[in-house]
């Protein structure tokens, strides 16, 4: 899971003949401080007072106050080895809840009658073989409230991406394996920098994942200074280019991997400002101790696109948040405005002068750029966003609408029909 404020937050609670609060929501925001948290906890034995445990979930645990957040997925996984001392005063609670029982004394009845639905329910024999349904217990868990894992993410969707590297490129190598590579879905570059910058290779060089991943392996990694402000400006100018095999209309996004602060600040600000103002999408991933968090959110395009790690060895606990992000690059809203704007709202496809206009804007990913949402909105047309899903930017969609109150989220689009008559009221009484 991506530990965070933004993410996904843990809470945990230990019981035996009573029930407490381990840790709270808001408590800890990496997965460090959770493992370590957990690690070190006292487990003791006595009864199985697993009412007390769900009814301290229910009014603490779950509470705005305990770090709970309104509108997000809420889940409930609850581990036990032993019958509950008292199963009638087990009271259900509101959310998903997955019953895990552990040996011999896990009572499976009672396991079905906490887990909601009741075909949330995993038995081991003891704690030694808890791993054995890990992957499991986590598809259950993000199934129910969409989360997202590496192995089960695949883009197919059309975009150009630019690694922009100054180490090795072992760890995005592994990532695009994750996309769909060719002409017609996704292409990506490399370019390589130390104290100075090169291109490896150009969009159009490769059109095979294997090709691909071998090329960046193979690719040299020089040590030196860390012109960051060349690769960027060498992304700009070249890179991003019919000639470097770029396409038109197609999402863009460039990922920095740094292990070191920029030779020029200044510059390195100017360039990736540059670059984020052409359309592109810029994530910034630093690695080790000497690079600057502030230059990292100087050259990402959002504060969620940056990226932080202590060494190499534990890029992986990044692949899945990088990964949605690279994704989420796919989601072309920009072509799709200016499609509205200079296409659909015209008189030759019906467009009537005179009448009120509107546009609802419907995505479950985040656009590649916000330049046109404002174009959009000063032609007139009152636009509405709707968000979908998780994974959306809730700050792009701001922009995009034309005022917060016109802004729209549901948990996926089987749930549409919730809002479709608000929707309606709405727009009529926009217009």
């Amino acid at each position: 899971f991506t530990v965070g404020p933004d993410n996904v937050q843990f809470s945990a609670i230990i019981f035996s003949d009573f029930a407490s609060l381990l840790f709270r929501f808001s408590d800890y925001t990496s997965v460090d401080d959770i493992s370590k948290a957990l690690l070190n906890a006292s487990y003791q034995n006595g009864m199985t007072n697993t009412a007390a445990a769900l009814r301290l979930a229910r009014k603490v645990a779950f509470s705005e106050a305990s770090g709970a957040r309104q509108n997000v997925g809420k889940v409930c996984i609850l581990l036990t080895d032993g019958l509950s001392n008292n199963p009638d005063l087990l009271e259900p609670l509101d959310i998903s809840v997955i019953a895990v029982g552990v040996g011999p004394g896990a009572d499976q009845r009672e396991l079905h009658d906490i887990a909601s639905p009741p075909s949330q329910v995993f038995e081991v024999d003891n704690f030694n073989v808890l791993g054995a349904i890990r992957n499991a217990l986590v598809t259950t868990a993000c199934n129910r409230e969409s989360c997202i894992t590496l192995i089960d993410l695949q883009c197919n969707g059309v975009a150009d991406i630019l690694l922009i590297l100054d180490s090795s490129g072992t760890f995005v190598a592994q990532l695009t394996t994750n996309f769909t590579v060719g002409p017609r879905h996704v292409q990506f570059g490399l370019i390589i920098f130390s104290s100075s910058a090169f291109i490896e290779f150009n969009f159009t060089r490769y059109t095979s994942t294997d090709d691909l991943y071998q090329a960046i392996i193979g690719a040299p990694y020089l040590g030196g200074g860390t012109d960051t402000a060349g690769g960027l400006r060498l992304a700009r100018l070249v890179s991003f280019t019919p000639e470097a095999g770029a396409r038109h209309g197609v999402g863009k996004a460039a990922i920095v991997v740094t292990d070191g602060v920029s030779n020029n600040a200044q510059e390195t600000a100017e360039e990736s400002s540059l670059l984020k103002n052409i359309g592109v999408t810029v994530m910034s991933v630093g690695v080790g101790q000497y690079v600057d968090r502030t230059e990292l959110l100087t050259i990402a395009s959002a504060p969620n696109l940056v990226f932080e790690v202590d060494n190499f060895n534990v890029l992986d606990a990044i692949s899945k948040s990088l990964l949605t992000s690279a994704c989420n690059s796919l989601t072309n809203t920009d072509a799709a405005l200016k499609l509205a704007r200079q296409v659909a709202f015209t008189a030759a496809n019906g467009a009537r002068p005179g009448a009120k206009k509107a546009a609802i804007v419907l995505t479950d990913g985040a656009s590649n750029n916000s330049i046109e949402a404002g174009l959009f909105k000063q032609s007139g047309v009152k636009v509405l966003g709707i968000g979908i899903g998780t994974y959306f930017a809730i700050d792009e969609l701001l922009v995009i609408a034309s005022s917060p109150n016109l802004v729209y989220n549901v948990s996926g689009y089987d749930v549409l029909t919730s809002i479709v008559r608000e929707v309606a009221i709405t727009t009529c009484q926009s217009n």
